[in-house]
């Protein structure tokens, strides 16, 4: 074996030291690319129910110690669906704005090309015209011809695009006023069958009504607990489609709250005041919508008075409890 000279030695040591600093340089690299891993901050959300229940007027009377129970019958949902906003499109607006722009210029060096044309026409008529001006004069001529035609050829194209752009927009309006009408007539129709599904309740209330009273004989009722129980089935058949209709709560998942409310009644049926004494059936998930559910049974209350109720029976019902149930989704 050859011994190594010291060129050759020189050489391995050179190779040898400059991989050695280029593994150091990568590694200093991946140092400095580690990610700084950051923790997220936590989210707190607090859920705050506003209002708060009426007072109650007056002395409360002999009451049935279990209240009667309204339930909610469910319904589907009428909500209207979310409407999607469609960004109009002025493709052929634009298209006629660009056209029109053409035209003008086309207009503007026509203009240019026919006055360049008559001076040059009226320079080779002189006497000592030469034959370079006449034959500028003729150049001219034919310029000017050549962007007359072509200005006329944009102005066929600019008055195609204004009334492509018109019937479009024609178009678009009747479309948006048929759909507007569509709109309108579904939600009358909607409208019409709430209102005949609130007065065939308000109706079957009223026979129900009658016919308890046909079974006890006379107009007064046999006993107060009887009373008590035709006045409950009588406020909870017309308060059930506004309940219904009015309390739209979500608690994240289903759930229902039964609401007890104490009702101060006039004589004429009409409520004098309400209030809400216990709610029953909180959850962790549905506590931000009790104090929704109480306002929303108070009002739907309201809304429904006077009650169909039957007079020869005021000093039991002037002053009624009820039970009425609210479902939540």
């Amino acid at each position: 074996m050859s011994r190594l000279s010291n060129n050759d030695i020189v050489a391995i040591g050179a190779t040898v030291g400059g991989h050695g600093l280029l593994l150091a340089v990568i590694a200093l690299g991946l140092l400095g690319m580690e990610e700084k891993i950051e923790k997220p901050e936590s989210l707190s959300v607090e859920l705050v129910g506003e209002g708060s229940p009426e007072p109650v007027t007056g002395d409360v009377g002999a009451a049935s110690a279990a209240p009667e129970v309204v339930e909610e019958s469910p319904e589907e949902s009428s909500e209207p669906a979310e409407e999607v906003n469609e960004v109009e499109d002025t493709r052929a607006a634009d298209a006629a704005a660009e056209r029109a722009n053409e035209a003008a210029e086309a207009k503007a060096d026509a203009a240019r090309a026919a006055a360049n044309a008559k001076a040059a026409a009226d320079a080779a008529k002189r006497a000592d015209a030469t034959a370079a001006q006449k034959r500028q004069a003729k150049e001219a001529a034919e310029k000017a011809a050549r962007l007359k035609r072509e200005q006329e050829a944009a102005d066929r194209k600019a008055k195609a695009a204004r009334e492509k752009a018109a019937k479009e927009k024609a178009a678009k309006d009747k479309a948006a006023k048929d759909k507007a009408a569509k709109d309108k007539a579904a939600k009358d129709k909607a409208a019409k069958e709430k209102a005949a599904k609130d007065k065939a309740a308000r109706e079957k209330a009223a026979r129900e009504f009658e016919g308890i009273g046909d079974k006890l004989g006379g107009n007064a009722s046999a006993t107060a607990d009887q009373a008590r129980s035709k006045a409950s089935a009588t406020i909870g058949a017309e308060v059930r489609p506004a309940v219904a209709a009015n309390c739209k709560l979500s608690a994240g998942e289903p759930s229902s709250l039964q609401v007890f409310v104490t009702m101060t009644i006039n004589k004429n049926r009409t409520l004098a005041s309400a209030s809400v004494y216990d709610v029953r059936g909180t959850t962790p998930q549905n506590s931000s919508q009790v104090e929704p559910a109480k306002q929303c049974v108070l009002k739907s209350l309201r809304s429904v008075s006077p009650y169909n109720l039957n007079e020869a029976d005021y000093d039991v019902w002037k002053n009624h409890k009820v039970q009425i149930k609210v479902n939540l989704k």
